[in-house]
């Protein structure tokens, strides 16, 4: 199963963005810094200012154990706050909190809903989680050809792990399960595409 996206890869791409102030700012300079305990105090500020990114970061540094105690109920309380604002990073890494039962009763069902969730709206990580979840028949019925879609839509984004594991589920797929999920994954993108031209009308 794929590890969430990388920690500290996610900072920098935090700390890249020109919206970031005050006390978040602040608390990744500490985070690069190394000076964990810092960060986590100037991230607590800034989820008291209702900073989505701060909740996430919260909920990572304490599921880690950086700069504080490792704490994976804590760190389920600040991704749900995330979450429930449309943080799909926030959305998955609950789903593995799940599947690996760290802080929550273990369940490859939720895990399921909480990626699919993450999934629908384009995170390439839970995209190929529960990708992962279809072809085992975990929390889900077995369906490979559902499978392939999520691993294909996440190959197509990107995301370098997502294409070994396609290739292993289409080797197991059979010509016309091969066709449908091309036609799923067409449909998907079709969808998103639509979806996100709308968005930007509005």
């Amino acid at each position: 199963m794929i590890m969430r996206n990388f920690f500290a890869a996610l900072f920098l791409s935090f700390a890249s963005l020109t919206a970031l102030a005050g006390n978040l700012e602040t608390g990744l300079d500490h985070y690069q810094q190394g000076r964990h305990a810092e960060a986590l105090a100037s991230f607590r500020l800034a989820a008291a200012e209702d900073n989505v990114k701060a909740f996430f970061l919260l909920g990572a540094m304490h599921e880690n154990g950086e700069g504080t105690k490792q704490d994976y109920s804590e760190a389920l309380k600040w991704y749900r706050k995330a979450a429930e604002r449309g943080d799909t990073s926030a959305q998955a890494n609950i789903g593995t909190l799940f599947e690996k039962g760290q802080g929550v009763p273990k369940s490859a069902a939720a895990a399921a809903d909480w990626y699919r969730k993450a999934a629908e709206a384009g995170n390439l990580s839970a995209q190929v989680n529960l990708g992962v979840l279809y072809f085992n028949g975990h929390g889900v019925e077995r369906d490979p050809v559902e499978a392939y879609k999520w691993l294909y839509l996440a190959d197509m984004g990107g995301l370098p792990v997502a294409r070994e594991k396609r290739e292993f589920v289409e080797a197991h797929l059979k010509p016309e399960q091969l066709a449908e999920a091309k036609q799923r994954s067409a449909a998907w993108i079709e969808a998103w595409t639509k979806r996100a031209a709308g968005s930007r009308a509005n």
